[in-house]
Order: structure tokens, then C-alpha cells, then sequence
């Protein structure tokens, strides 16, 4: 995918490179978006084990931010990849399959802990999650390295001053997020 992006790359690239037979890749997946949807449930459940691991230490994090620290370590971790898919077309599959995946994540949380929010816990996740993945791209684009800590920082700040209610999202001192 780095090479090529993910619309371009073939099964046959793919078994190429990991030098398995295409029986065996089939064996295993229907098809190269199967093989996308396994690999980011698999994030996700590293998401989710992250967030409980984080959420054990007492670090105090609003529910639909659980995800925000674990997800930059791996976003800085895969950075090659993330900057080959990022605002491009050839990964904007990819780019949404993510977006539905942290969505879905964060409506759970929210609907697991029953948080009372400014407005839909739908609209809450999708903004939230919409605005994380930008903040992503914006960062990955940058060649200067900023660090996990002073992203995650800014991004939960800028978060901070926010209200959603039915009639919109507002800047104000209420909190999205409080």
C-alpha cells in the first residue's frame, strides 16, 4: 500500500509480498477488503484493550477520548503507511473504513458509560472522530516531529471549549466534552 496505495494494490501484491500462496491467502480472506476489515478490527481490539489498560491507571479521560492516546501511538508507529494514505485517493477506502471503525468505538463508549452529552452521542462520535482523523492528517503531513503527548494535549484542549446541541456545535466555555 505504500508503494501503490490500496485501490492499486492486488491480492496478488499482496501475496506477493508476504510470500504466501494465493490458496492460503484465500483461506483466509474473501478478498482484500476482508483482509482490511480484519486488520482494523484487529486495531480496534488493541483500541480497546489500550483504553482499559489506561483507564486502570486512573488517567482521567472523558469516554469518547479513550481511544485518542493508543491510536496516535500506532498512527506514529505506522507513520510511513498513515502519510501513503492519508488525504489520497488511492487510501481514502482505507480513510473510511478507519472513520466507521473509531465512530463506532467511540458511540459504544459513550453508550457504555452513559455519558450525558450537548446534543446526539452520534453527532458527538462522528465530530469527535472527524476532527481526530484531521488533526491525524494534519500531523502526519508536518515534517517536523511533534510528539504523541503534545497532540493528544492540543487535540483534547481544543475539544475542551465545545458544546453540540440541537441547533449545532458551538465554541463556549460548556464543553462537548466536559
Amino acid at each position: 500500500m505504500i508503494e501503490k496505495g490500496y485501490e492499486e494494490s492486488s491480492v496478488a501484491d499482496i501475496v506477493h509480498r508476504a510470500d504466501v500462496g494465493r490458496s492460503t491467502f484465500y483461506a483466509h480472506y474473501a478478498d482484500k477488503e476482508d483482509l482490511l476489515k480484519e486488520s482494523i478490527e484487529g486495531l480496534m481490539a488493541h483500541l480497546r484493550q489500550a483504553a482499559v489498560t489506561t483507564s486502570a491507571r486512573g488517567a482521567a479521560k472523558h469516554p469518547a477520548l479513550g481511544f485518542v492516546r493508543p491510536m496516535l501511538e500506532h498512527v506514529q508507529d505506522m507513520r510511513v503507511l498513515f502519510r501513503a494514505l492519508a488525504n489520497k485517493p488511492s487510501g481514502a477506502a482505507v480513510q473510511r473504513q478507519i472513520h466507521l471503525a473509531l465512530t463506532e468505538f467511540v458511540q459504544r463508549d459513550l453508550a457504555e458509560q452513559q455519558v450525558r452529552l450537548q446534543g446526539s452521542p452520534d453527532l458527538v462520535a462522528e465530530f469527535v472522530v472527524g476532527a481526530f482523523l484531521s488533526v491525524c492528517f494534519w500531523w502526519m503531513s508536518r515534517d517536523e516531529q511533534i510528539a504523541v503527548s503534545e497532540i493528544e494535549r492540543t487535540f483534547s484542549g481544543l475539544l475542551a471549549p465545545c458544546s453540540i446541541s440541537p441547533s449545532g456545535i458551538a465554541l463556549d466555555n460548556l464543553g462537548v466534552l466536559s
